[in-house]
């Protein structure tokens, strides 16, 4: 008896190295698509899906390239781009926010001492190690500077 169902197969899905074209970019998979329309297209069809897995402002490399209206090469800075451009969903914003304002407050724990690794014995203490912190988390100077005047005013 035959079944009018569509056979199982590569229609609709896809393969690995094209998951990790679209999420990690074209310069670590270049000939996971036949061509950049084909990864265009690949892109339009599972954006949602893809976004939807998304967190603290994070996006895969395909909507860099395909959709966001603002350039970055920077990838430690494009969530911060994000959320300066209001670009994130409300839920996210926050939850970046939140994520970096643990941050922040991860710099002022053990009494201020904090200490921030350059490399291989090269070190930063104090107020420099708590800027190269705030650097490496990627967060905002705006927010920084609104949090160190509140925290200002906690301590008069």
């Amino acid at each position: 008896m035959t079944t009018n169902r569509t056979p199982r197969g590569r229609r609709g899905h896809l393969t690995i190295d094209q998951r990790f074209s679209l999420t990690t970019g074209t310069e670590v998979y270049p000939d996971a698509f036949a061509s950049d329309a084909d990864r265009r297209a690949a892109w339009m069809q599972w954006r949602e899906y893809f976004l939807s897995t998304c967190r603290y402002g994070q996006r895969p490399a395909a909507y860099w390239d395909y959709e966001c209206p603002i350039a970055s090469q920077d990838r430690k800075l494009r969530p911060a781009m994000l959320y300066a451009a209001k670009l994130l969903p409300e839920r996210e914003a926050k939850q970046l926010h939140d994520y970096w304002r643990a941050r922040y407050e991860q710099a002022y724990e053990d009494d201020g001492g904090i200490v921030h690794c350059l490399g291989p014995g090269e070190w930063l203490v104090g107020d420099a190690a708590r800027r190269a912190h705030f650097r490496q988390y990627g967060i905002l100077p705006p927010l920084v500077e609104q949090w160190e005047q509140e925290r200002n005013m906690e301590v008069s």
